[in-house]
């Protein structure tokens, strides 16, 4: 009986391999792709940057403090950015080989990690060679068979083992490591400081007015919390068909409101939608040539706040401008009228403010 044996071709499609793309800018003394591909392969091997599947994306420009690398490794299971500054832009491209080597093989490349060379002038201090002194008759093992025991004098003892110096560790020369620009908060949390200035268009009070606002944030992944506190200057108004009765108005209230930030990871804008609950008070003081009394009162402020936001911050930058558009819905109306009846200003139950202001991030 014949065995027939079939040999199977199992053809295996090879890896893409490292896909790099290295932009330096004009002038930077930078080198080039091939260089920096070829320092990857160094340190792993030509085998293991053809069998991945990273994709390493860099860019080098000019900065304040010298050159500025942005560097973005890609592979099918995610993505992650770095940046990076130094005055040397060949520092740059050593720390951005290593970052590529690292995501490659861990292990492999920090085994290679390049130390420096040794400089020259250690390198041609003369060694110092240190020649045993002769053999004493005297010390010499007793023969076997012999059980007697041959005297070893103590001076030579003593004297018989030369002290030697340790010799002296060559200094290592360190790989120069640009310092990282990113800040990571604990547990990825932000506590801002916010200031702002609107113009609410509605009649809260009498009239438009203006509004000035004050508070902190703390923010995280997605959300972001505000307690603030908010200021409307006086406002004067008349007594419909009395010219001659008046009164000046002004609010003020604290406020905690909750936020979602809709938008990318770490992208520079994003977009709050928030609601809050406002708490203060309304004040009116009564003015004019038919009050015989002028007297002043206030009144409880408590509404809401809904709306939205355009938030602007560089990457890694402290100061950030916001733009928001939001509606208030009165739960409590204020009203003011005076002793003979006659009414001078009620809140509106719904009104509106516009608002800019500048953010600083704290830690």
């Amino acid at each position: 009986m014949s065995v027939v044996l079939a040999l199977v071709l199992v053809v295996v499609a090879p890896a893409e391999g490292l896909r790099l793309v290295w932009d330096a800018a004009p002038g930077a003394s930078c080198p080039d792709q091939a260089a920096l591909r070829g320092r990857v392969a160094a340190m792993l091997g030509p085998g293991a940057i053809e069998r991945t599947d990273l994709t390493a994306t860099a860019s080098v420009r000019a900065v304040a403090a010298g050159w500025r690398l942005e560097l973005e490794l890609a592979r099918a299971a995610g993505s992650e950015r770095r940046t990076l500054t130094d005055r040397d832009c060949a520092a740059l491209a050593d720390a951005a080989a290593l970052m590529i080597a690292v995501a490659i093989d861990p292990l492999a490349a920090l085994a290679e990690a390049p130390v420096g060379p040794v400089p020259q002038d250690r390198a041609a201090d003369p060694v110092e060679v240190v020649v045993p002194p002769p053999p004493d008759p005297r010390l010499e093992l007793p023969v076997p068979g012999d059980r007697g025991v041959v005297p070893v004098p103590e001076d030579r003892l003593l004297g018989a083992v030369p002290e030697v110096e340790p010799a002296e560790a060559l200094p290592r020369a360190d790989v120069p490591v640009p310092k990282d620009r990113r800040e990571v908060s604990p547990r990825g949390l932000q506590l801002g400081l916010r200031a702002g200035a609107g113009v609410g268009f509605t009649r809260i009070l009498p009239r438009p007015h203006a509004t000035l606002e004050l508070g902190l944030s703390l923010a995280g992944r997605g959300w972001r919390v505000e307690l603030n506190g908010g200021f409307a200057p006086p406002v004067r108004a008349t007594a419909s068909g009395e010219p001659a009765i008046g009164g000046v108005f002004r609010l003020g209230f604290g406020e905690l409101r909750g936020c979602g930030v809709p938008g990318l990871s770490r992208a520079p804008i994003v977009f709050p939608l928030c609601a809050g609950l406002q708490v203060g008070a309304m004040y009116g003081r009564g003015e004019g040539s038919g009050l015989k009394e002028k007297l002043a009162a206030r009144s409880l402020w408590l509404a809401t706040r809904l709306g939205g936001a355009l938030r602007w911050r560089p990457r890694d930058g402290r100061v950030g401008l916001w733009l928001g558009l939001d509606a208030i819905v009165a739960i409590t109306r204020p009203s003011f009228e005076t002793a003979g009846g006659v009414a001078v200003h009620a809140a509106a139950r719904v009104g509106g403010q516009a608002s800019v202001g500048l953010e600083l991030r704290l830690r």
